[in-house]
């Protein structure tokens, strides 16, 4: 018996009726859904009777079909019961005369049929029958079911596994019987993750096998999931002893189990002592439902393996998974092991079946057609830019976040009209809401028209979270439009969902008792449930990171066959409010993302333009609700990566075409040509431009040929099939190439978008943001040499579609920034900054985290970090105080104390500034304060305190969106132009930045209590020549001539001993003279700073106070070890860094005299005149001999490709220490290892007489063998190298490097012993030498 609705009177319907036939044979169909199960409708009658009320009057009430049972029942007939099982059926067999009586019997109120009421050919009970008999229905499995079963035993005859990725409702269940039924499986095993699925399972059992065939089992508890009590043990081992007894008499069955009871067992590192049966019998057929559920996690991978061990007979179990959304599991599998079933393959069965089977029911008829129907709400919704971030498009967790009363995780107090639990937007919200009701003929929303609210009468609206549904119900149910549906939200009322079954029975008695329900839900009722009122399905929730698996599960839902107010639903929808989310959705489906080849985005556009055929897919517009096309699509579907690219700071392959370094053309790669100096870091030598594999990529048929041979042995590939492979492999490393180069360019443009000064929702093209960019912050910004009309030329890589999105991205987040208060601001700012990459060492952008960390060492303030020394992007909700006593209270408590940044980029150190600036000002708690009180207090803080110089426009901008964003605040952020060239006259520059008028103030000459930042370290290829010439020492210089109470500035650290002395030296001595360094923090490895990036000598940030003098506080963070030390910097004239070291140094020099030191033995750089590799000198290039030659007299010891060789010159071709060549040299390297190589020095090599070296060599000259060879014993002892080491700031070493080396009698070899017993060195310092320096394990030569 089946319900349904009608405007018919009861007069109106009587037996037989067409409106009665028709609603009949649509519930048997809907039954028999997954499979054609042959009927004849006999008769149809109207389930209702007449009864007599108190007050005498009678009424027409239903009745049900256990009503009928029952008179049956009593009748003599016996209910049908399931075979070798207890569980009644609900099948009675008897004839449809005895059928008609039962009816009667009961609109009569008789509980029983007289004999007369007994048809001839029903049977009554046998008082001998023990039980009654059910004979399974006849089923007919459809073409495609019987195709699946073939090629499944096909499949199975070579190999052991097999998946069946077919869709929802194509009827999986009974095409599995039909298999074990044609192969005649004894031992089968059914798995889920989904224990709700054993009705279907159970159900479908008896469609196919009959009396005797074989048994379904399961366990009594099969639902109780994780819980386990005494009595489960007792069922688990009935259970055990049943499947032991059904295998040791060879009867054959079906045994269900749920993934989570078998993870629970021992077997498989569980808790519990269970299972042990179904762990040991040697499955036959084991069958993975829903596999895409539960199998891929370590735990569910663990009980796959255990349960698939072979335990007797090999090569007879097989695996078959079943799954309409494998999406994790088809990496696993190849073509010929995987039968597909999708909804395309579906709706064109539809489509055909009248032409092919004329006459015949149409199985396919009463499946829907599925629409989905996008909408943006960023369009639609003032203030939509709140719900981006850079991992979604529309962030519905922020949409419908609810209040929790806690500042940290609310952002503001909680407001007076609020209470927690509430939307914080209920505002938007409730506009989303007016948005689809609101009545309107030209309106596309699902509720805007009578006729549209008449299809969706019931629907399922998926929201993110539980307290989210709780917030969404109580809003729905006072609105005007949907306060008038019955709310059902199965996502429970507490912190936890609703079960399962609670939950299909609340959604199914709501709509039995009201003619509109809304459904809510956070996950709940996704997968495996057939509601088939359901129409729509409404997305809320989840992002452009949300599976395809859920997603299609999800919107499946509603494709249920069904009958709505009489009529058959045709059509079903989804309404998608992320139409990137729906955009991804389908690209990870139809695998539109593999951009790798031609042949993948033309298989991806025709199964696209299949797919959108059959299921249309529809974005709103001016016009209307307009469908996709391809081509459309295809584009829209370019704007899916903008995520990645923003996540990634633009380093992520997404942002180029597809045929980047592929499809290129003579100008492209001519282009490429002549910009490799501008793109690649080796900035000293040009690298050349490889020749192109194929300037049109390759074809379908070489693709076809790579991939197969991908899947073969290597030894069965054909020779086309390695000559197409290699092709691939080659044109990826092409391209992989070319976005190498671009990357130079591409990871400095999300910065520079940040802060282009242009409207938040305006999109901008490359070709604008170009334009918008200043020369002289071009030249700052982007790489040396590399011109505006370089980069307009290589536009061509570039997908403008997905840059330009990206950019759109970066600027909503920073305006949504601006409506938090100061503290989540800045959060937001800094993850927002932590997406950015450092491109290179001439333009270091400083991580917040380092401003952090510097700061809070130095001069103290606010920290977002838990420790000093902070881990990468881990930063505290609520900052701590670091309280450096006075230099705190100086700068930030001072009411009229004025910092200045001395080099802004980024804006970084100026927001920390501010920020701790702010805090010490509040006259309360931030969280007492109104929003507007709070947001006053920072402005005060950018107008009054705070003073940032920049080298560029473009560095102005960036500063000034980090720090006001879109808010037009006032801020003293000023660039002066050619700002270095300024510093040539610095007396002049010091008078323009304490001038009043330079930042818009009046007065008396500025002064600033501190000066801070982390200047520019170097100009690439500056001074006239190709090295890179340091900067940084004249920020230094700068920053101390403007006189202010303190400076701290975080710089390299090369300074100490190592750098060009025409550039450093006089900096130097400045520094180790000073006694009003306080304190200085030194990194010997760079990347304890900077992760990403090399800064050779390490680096250091120090504290100087104008008022100080004293020794210095230095700490040393050195292989993983962090020491503070007491010391006076001016001891030696180089700062040697490891204070240890140092007094070592110092304990030998006292013993030396310093004209008697190596460094006077050793060579000058370049020390005859010969390039690194002769052979290859652009410039300078010399023809040497392999072999010694009367012309070529002279051995020449060079370097090629990284290797030592030894060649032959003419004698006369040396030009440069000529009086040296007789001698015996030692050649040492000019540059080896790092700054922290416990080795310190290269590989010395021993040559005789008449020898040279190329400039890649130093040499020490020795009159005989016996003394060369003696020096080359006192380079390997670790007391030479360790004396090296005071010196050696990065790999270079220079001969200065060994001016704390002191020379020996050469006639004698020596060794460490001697060493530290002539210079009397401890313990102490022979432990530090022996802990540091490694042994030197290459030999004597």
């Amino acid at each position: 018996m089946t319900s349904f609705d009608s405007s018919s009177s009861e007069r109106q319907l009587p037996p037989n009726c067409d409106e009665l036939n028709r609603f009949a044979n649509a519930r048997i169909k809907e039954y028999t859904k997954t499979a054609l199960i042959q009927y004849d409708l006999l008769y149809t009658e109207l389930a209702r009777k007449k009864v007599r009320l108190d007050d005498e009057t009678v009424e027409s009430v239903p009745f049900s079909d256990h009503d009928v049972h029952e008179v049956l029942d009593r009748s003599g007939f016996d209910v049908r019961k399931f075979y070798d099982s207890n569980r009644d059926s609900e099948w009675y067999r008897v004839d449809l005369e005895t059928a008609k009586s039962a009816i009667q019997a009961v609109k009569e109120g008789r509980n029983t049929l007289s004999a007369g009421e007994i048809g001839a050919s029903s049977t009554v009970r046998d008082a001998s029958s023990e039980r009654g008999e059910m004979s399974s229905p006849r089923i007919q499995l459809r073409d495609e079911q019987v195709n699946c079963v073939n090629k499944t035993v096909s499949v199975f005859r070579k190999r052991d596994r097999m998946l069946w990725d077919c869709k929802m409702r194509f009827g999986k269940t009974i095409t599995a019987y039909a298999l074990i039924k044609k192969e005649n499986y004894q031992k089968v095993l059914v798995v889920t993750h989904r224990p709700a699925v054993v009705d279907g399972w159970e159900t479908d059992f008896y469609k196919i096998f009959t009396e005797g065939d074989r048994e379904f089992l399961k366990k009594a508890n099969i639902r109780a999931g994780d819980r386990y009590s005494a009595a489960d043990a007792g069922i688990d081992a009935e259970n055990d002893r049943i499947l032991k007894n059904k295998v040791d008499h060879g009867k054959p069955f079906v045994y269900f189990a749920s993934m989570q009871d078998l993870r629970g067992s021992r077997i498989c590192g569980g808790k519990y002592e269970k299972n042990r049966e179904v762990f040991a019998i040697d499955w036959d057929l084991i069958i993975y439902d829903e596999a895409h559920e539960g199998t891929q996690t370590e735990l569910g991978l663990d009980v796959q393996k255990k349960l698939e061990e072979i335990k007797a007979v090999k090569g007879r179990k097989k695996i078959l998974q079943l799954s309409g959304t494998p999406y994790n599991l088809l990496a696993h599998y190849q073509d010929d092991n995987i039968y597909s079933w999708d909804y395309v393959m579906e709706q064109r069965a539809k489509r055909d079946w009248n032409e092919k089977h004329p006459g015949d029911f149409n199985p396919y008829e009463e499946l829907p057609e599925l629409r989905i129907c996008t909408f943006d709400l960023r369009d639609k919704i003032q203030g939509s830019y709140r719900y981006e971030d850079e991992n979604v498009a529309f962030n519905f967790r922020e949409f419908f976040r609810t209040w929790t009363g806690d500042l940290a995780q609310d952002f503001r107090p909680l407001p007076a009209d609020a209470s927690i639990g509430d939307l914080v937007h209920e505002a938007d919200v409730n506009a989303f809401l007016d948005l689809i009701s609101t009545e309107s003929p030209e309106s596309n929303y699902p509720f805007s028209t009578p006729a549209y609210r008449d299809t969706f009468r019931h629907t399922f609206w998926i929201v993110p979270g539980v307290k989210e549904a709780r917030a969404f119900s109580a809003l729905l149910q006072k609105h005007p439009v949907f306060g008038q549906y019955e709310i059902v939200n199965v996502a429970g009322e507490g912190d936890q969902e609703k079960p399962y079954e609670n939950a299909l029975a609340a959604v199914r008695e709501a709509i039995h008792k009201s003619p509109r329900t809304i459904t809510l839900s956070c996950g709940k009722l996704t997968t495996g449930v057939t509601v088939k009122e359901w129409t729509g399905v409404m997305l809320l929730s989840g992002s452009t990171k949300t599976e395809a698996a859920g997603y299609m599960q999800t919107i499946f839902r509603v494709q249920s066959a069904g009958s709505i107010g009489g009529k058959q639903k045709k059509v079903c929808y989804a309404f998608d409010f992320a139409p990137d989310r729906t955009l991804h959705v389908l690209a990870d489906v139809h695998k539109l993302r593999q951009k790798a080849s031609v042949r993948s985005e033309e298989e991806g556009r025709a199964r696209l333009r299949e797919f959108l055929n059959f299921c249309p897919v529809l974005a709103e517009t001016e016009s209307g609700m307009v469908p996709y096309d391809v081509p459309e699509m295809m584009r829209q579907l370019k704007r899916l990566t903008v995520e990645d690219a923003v996540k990634n700071g633009f380093d992520d392959d997404s942002i180029y075409k597809a045929d980047a370094g592929i499809v290129m053309d003579h100008d492209k790669w001519q282009l490429m040509s002549e910009l490799t100096d501008f793109l690649t870091p080796q900035k000293k030598s040009k690298r050349k431009i490889a020749i192109p594999v194929n300037e049109q990529g390759m074809t379908s048929e070489e693709y076809d040929k790579a991939e197969a041979a991908k899947h073969k042995p290597l030894t069965e590939r054909s020779a086309e099939e390695l000559q197409a492979l290699k092709k691939q492999n080659e044109l990826k490393k092409q391209r992989q190439g070319l976005l190498d180069l671009l990357r130079n360019i591409s990871i400095r443009l999300p910065l520079l978008i940040f802060g282009t000064s242009t409207a938040f929702n305006e999109s901008i093209r490359l070709e604008t943001f170009i334009e918008k960019v200043d020369p002289e912050s071009w030249e700052v910004f982007m790489p040396k040499g590399l011109k505006k009309i370089h980069f307009k030329r290589l536009l061509v890589f570039y997908d403008q579609d997905v840059i330009e999105g990206a950019g759109l991205r970066i600027r909503h987040m920073a305006k949504a920034a601006d409506e938090m208060y100061p503290t989540q601001r800045i959060l937001r700012i800094a993850e927002i900054f932590n997406c950015f990459k450092n491109p290179a060492k001439e333009t270091v952008l400083t991580p917040w985290r380092v401003v952090n960390m510097h700061m809070g060492e130095t001069i103290g303030g606010y920290s977002f970090y838990k420790d000093d020394v902070p881990a990468e992007n881990r930063m505290l909700d609520v900052p701590r105080l670091i309280d450096r006593q006075e230099v705190t209270e100086n700068v930030f408590l001072n009411e009229n104390a004025r910092v200045l940044e001395i080099n802004s980029k980024s804006g970084v150190y100026p927001l920390y500034l501010a920020y701790s600036l702010y805090r010490m000002r509040l006259p309360k708690k931030e969280s007492e304060l109104s929003f507007q009180e709070a947001k006053d207090c920072w402005d005060t803080v950018l107008r009054e305190h705070l003073f940032v110089l920049c080298q560029t426009e473009m560095a102005v901008q960036i500063t000034k969106r980090t720090l006001c964003g879109y808010t037009g605040a006032k801020s003293n952020v000023i660039h002066l132009s050619k700002l270095l060239d300024r510093m040539d006259d610095q007396k002049r520059l010091v008078n323009k930045l304490t001038n009043p008028a330079t930042w818009d103030k009046e007065g008396e000459r500025m002064e600033f209590e501190a000066v801070v930042g982390n200047p520019p370290y170097q100009l690439a290829g500056a001074s006239g020549g190709t090295n890179d010439a340091p900067v940084y020492q004249r920020f230094a210089e700068l920053a101390s001539a403007l006189s202010p109470q303190y400076v701290s500035l975080l710089i390299p650290a090369r300074w100490f001993s190592g750098g060009r002395d025409s550039l450093l030296e006089e900096f130097r001595k400045k520094m180790l003279t000073r006694k009003n360094i306080v304190s200085m923090h030194v990194y010997a490895d760079s990347h304890d700073v900077f992760s990403t990036v090399d800064i050779k000598g390490g680096l250091c940030y120090y504290l100087q106070d104008k008022s100080y003098s004293g020794k210095c506080e230095y700490t040393l963070t050195q292989n993983g070890e962090t020491k503070t030390f007491e010391r006076d910097l001016g001891e030696f004239n180089v700062l040697i860094r490891e204070p240890q070291l140092a007094e070592i140094v110092k304990k030998v020099m006292d013993q030396t005299d310093p004209e008697k030191c190596v460094d006077s033995l050793i060579s000058g750089d370049t020390p005859f005149g010969i390039p690194t590799n002769p052979l290859k000198s652009p410039k300078n290039k010399i023809d040497l001999s392999s072999v010694k030659t009367e012309s070529n007299q002279v051995s020449l010891l060079y370097l090629d490709s990284g290797k030592r060789m030894i060649g032959y010159v003419p004698y006369d071709l040396i030009k440069k220490n000529v009086e040296d060549i007789p001698l015996h040299k030692v050649f040492i390297p000019k540059a080896a290892g790092t700054g922290n190589d416990p080795i310190v020095v290269g590989k010395p090599e021993l040559f005789p007489e008449n020898s040279v070296c190329s400039q890649t060599f130093l040499y020490a000259g020795f009159t005989t063998e016996t003394e060369a060879k003696n020096f080359i014993s006192y380079i390997q002892t670790k007391f030479f190298r360790a004396l090296v080491s005071a010196c050696k700031i990065s790999q270079d070493l220079p001969s200065k490097t060994y001016r704390f080396v002191p020379q020996q009698d050469f006639s004698k070899p020596w060794s460490d012993e001697e060493l530290y017993q002539k210079y009397d060195l401890s313990s102490d310092d022979i432990a530090y030498i022996e802990s540091h320096i490694k042994s030197f394990d290459r030999p004597l030569p």
